[in-house]
């Protein structure tokens, strides 16, 4: 890509992997040809550093974090259509496979926002540290998050530090959680069928879980 795309903070790939749309150090989202490495179009999202940035499935739509809010904006233009998320802060946005519903990380309360009636529909309950990473499975049974407890601070972690917690994404109640990572888990992941789980922490570590209540259903 050309020089305009140094200091790129955030990238993502369309459904097609036809687009490359990346995020900089001074706000602003760039789309890219992946084919040949051509500059298709930009616009200014921000004033701030974007930090995440995601494809809407229907190819129309893009998601921009930049740590203190979230804005859904149409792909072409740039215009605003949803500001989600509040005054909280965001680390982490996640989308379902048919992109009807977003996840809004950055707090001890994940968000979740039916993007069709655009508002928030949940909040999950359960996190006594603050929510740095979040999924859904493809199936959209379940719904993974992934929290963090900043070392050299002078507050002392609570008891789940530094966990990964599977939901049960129908009735939003907590399943399963694991509590053997030792720093920040900025992302989480499921992998084919739901059934495994990668979890990056932010001392560079990567850790598998095996999920025994995520076994797909005949």
């Amino acid at each position: 890509l050309d020089k305009s795309s140094a200091e790129t903070t955030a990238l993502a790939f369309d459904s097609t992997g036809g687009q490359l749309a990346t995020g900089s150090k001074n706000g602003t989202v760039r789309f890219w040809n992946t084919s040949d490495g051509r500059l298709l179009g930009e616009w200014q999202a921000t004033q701030n550093e974007v930090n995440r940035i995601i494809f809407h499935p229907d190819g129309e739509r893009v998601f921009v974090a930049d740590g203190e809010s979230c804005q859904v904006r149409e792909r072409n233009s740039g215009a605003t259509v949803l500001q989600v998320g509040d005054d909280s802060g965001v680390a982490g946005l996640a989308l379902n496979a048919d992109g009807s519903l977003l996840m809004v990380t950055g707090d001890t309360l994940p968000q979740i926002w039916n993007l069709k009636a655009q508002r928030r529909v949940e909040t999950l309950e359960g996190h006594s540290d603050g929510v740095a990473s979040g999924a859904f499975s493809r199936d959209g049974r379940w719904i993974l998050t992934g929290s963090g407890y900043m070392r050299g601070t002078s507050v002392a972690p609570p008891d789940d530090a530094s966990s990964v917690f599977v939901w049960d994404a129908k009735t939003r109640r907590q399943l399963l959680s694991y509590r053997s990572a030792a720093s920040e888990v900025e992302i989480v992941h499921f992998v084919k069928d739901g059934s495994r789980i990668f979890a990056g922490e932010r001392d560079g570590k990567v850790r598998r879980y095996e999920c025994a209540a995520c076994v797909p259903l005949p």
